[in-house]
């Protein structure tokens, strides 16, 4: 939506047209990175996780005084 709304500035007559479009399309870029990021993490946090064994314990004899 971001991209769309700076092409149709890009096209208004004038520099301060041209300019605003060309900052929307900077945040265009920095929102879809930002969205990338954010599906990476979520894939990264829906993944199972491998369940580690507990370390095994030293088992000692019980010996009497």
């Amino acid at each position: 939506m971001v991209e769309h709304t700076a092409h149709r500035i890009a096209r208004q007559p004038g520099a301060a047209g041209t300019d605003t479009a060309h900052r929307l399309e900077l945040i265009a870029r920095r929102l879809h990175a930002i969205q990338q990021d954010l599906d990476s993490t979520a894939g990264h946090l829906v993944q199972p996780r491998v369940a580690t064994a507990p370390p095994a314990g030293r088992h000692t004899a019980h010996r009497s005084p």
